[in-house]
């Protein structure tokens, strides 16, 4: 990106970031952010509720393919796959792993702790 350009973009107000390398030109377009992710760990028997999958799509304004579903065994047969926000609920085993877990049905405070977890976890990254 040429100086000019970089001015044309403070200018026009478009997103922008300043580039800490002095080498680089101080101004550049955002770059594209990959989408929010949650995953969510499923153990053996655990069915959220149409409306637990609601709240959470209102909660953090994501769209249905920006929640992904995984079965315990299927999480650990892809190597535990990561995510931006990681949740398991009714799962065994390692939870040091998880941002965030829980069994079925939640209680208010577990609830409480959850939407926590996800405003912190949102707010991180």
């Amino acid at each position: 990106m040429t100086p000019t350009q970089s001015q044309l973009w403070q200018f026009l107000g478009l997103p922008h970031w300043q580039c800490a390398h002095p080498e680089r030109l101080p101004l550049a377009p955002v770059p594209v952010a990959p989408p929010i992710e949650v995953l969510l760990v499923l153990g053996n028997g655990a069915t959220p509720s149409a409306r637990f999958i609601a709240d959470l799509l209102t909660a953090l304004s994501l769209t249905s393919s920006q929640l992904y579903t995984l079965s315990q065994a299927d999480w650990l047969s892809t190597d535990k796959p990561s995510a931006r926000v990681l949740l398991g609920l009714n799962v065994d085993g390692e939870l040091d792993a998880f941002h965030w877990q829980a069994s079925f049905p939640l209680s208010a405070p577990q609830k409480r702790a959850l939407w926590s977890c996800l405003c912190r976890c949102y707010l991180e990254h």
